[in-house]
């Protein structure tokens, strides 16, 4: 048994969209699926074309985790630039998501892992702030990693 952790390449894209929509089948379930995405394949090509396009670029870092070559577990840092900030002068900004491990890795430290390798990767990037939506159940593995809960967060979809 080999695991690594490591940054994707454009080799892992396939594995990132297989993972990234079982993240969002596994937060919302089937049927919230099926009523939203009603082209399963288009929407599955949009989500491959995204990662062809983004990997590799500064808008996008991905985490993976494999064991004897087999993808298991990823994390999404998107990077965006914002104006300077008080607190990080460079303005780079990350959104974490997708925070994903197949079940039967689950509760191992694999996602820990992966998230503390894009910490290190976006701090050599001079991103400032990272931030995040969590679940319950992921909120102590966030704040052992030095994640703190901010208040007044919204959202409006367009």
């Amino acid at each position: 048994m080999t695991i690594e952790y490591r940054i994707a390449t454009p080799d892992d894209i396939d594995a990132l969209v297989r993972m990234r929509l079982d993240f969002q089948r596994d937060i919302k379930g089937d049927a919230w699926i099926a009523q939203q995405v009603p082209d399963y394949a288009h929407y599955t090509h949009l989500m491959r074309t995204y990662f062809e396009t983004t990997l590799g670029t500064d808008a996008l870092l991905a985490a993976i985790a494999t064991e004897n070559g087999q993808a298991f577990s990823i994390s999404l840092a998107y990077v965006f630039l914002t104006s300077p900030h008080p607190l990080y002068f460079s303005g780079k900004e990350a959104r974490l998501s997708s925070v994903y491990t197949e079940p039967a890795y689950r509760k191992r430290g694999h996602a820990k892992r992966l998230i503390e390798l894009l910490i290190n990767e976006l701090r050599q990037q001079d991103v400032g702030r990272i931030t995040l939506e969590y679940t319950p159940e992921a909120l102590p593995m966030y704040e052992s990693l030095g994640f703190t809960i901010r208040e007044r967060h919204m959202h409006m979809l367009l």
